[in-house]
């Protein structure tokens, strides 16, 4: 679709994830081994973010 409007469409969460994926099978091979025209751009670093998640509590123990 090609539009002057048009920007693109947002990805959802799974496809994020699979996009993801691609982008780290390029950096497991390594980007020297992959052909130019297949390796997959890097876009997604603005998302990605290097916080620990929040410590889940701990379950009340029964009594």
């Amino acid at each position: 679709m090609e539009s002057k409007g048009l920007r693109g469409f947002p990805l959802n969460y799974q496809e994020r994830r699979i996009y993801h994926w691609h982008e780290e099978l390029d950096r497991r091979i390594g980007k020297s081994d992959v052909a130019e025209r297949l390796q997959v751009p890097e876009r997604l670093a603005d998302w990605v973010t290097d916080e620990s998640p929040a410590p889940v509590p701990a379950e009340p123990a029964e009594t």
